[in-house]
C-alpha cells in the first residue's frame, strides 16, 4: 500500500493513482523492480497518450533532451561527397 503520508511532499492525485497502478502492477506480476517497458505499459493502462511536442526534461541538466539522448547519437552523420 502507498502510504503518501511518508513523504515530505504531498502527492497530487495522479501521482497517487500511477504509485498505487505501479504497486498493484508488481504484487501481480511478481515483479519488484518492472523495466521501463512496464512502466509504460502502465502508464498507457491509465489513459496516458502523447498529445503534445515533447519539452526539456525537468530537473537540473538545462538542454536535456526529452529522452535523455544526444540527437547526435542517433541522427546518422551526413554523407560524404
Amino acid at each position: 500500500m502507498i502510504d503518501p503520508t511518508t513523504c515530505e511532499r504531498d502527492y497530487s492525485d495522479d501521482e497517487t493513482e500511477f504509485m498505487k497502478a505501479m504497486d498493484r502492477y508488481k504484487r501481480e506480476n511478481r515483479r519488484p523492480f518492472p523495466t521501463w517497458s512496464e512502466v509504460l505499459e502502465v502508464l498507457r493502462s491509465l489513459g496516458y497518450r502523447r498529445v503534445a511536442e515533447t519539452t526539456e526534461l525537468p530537473g537540473r541538466g538545462a538542454g536535456n533532451a526529452v529522452a535523455g539522448v544526444d540527437a547526435s547519437v542517433t541522427t546518422p552523420p551526413p554523407a560524404k561527397g
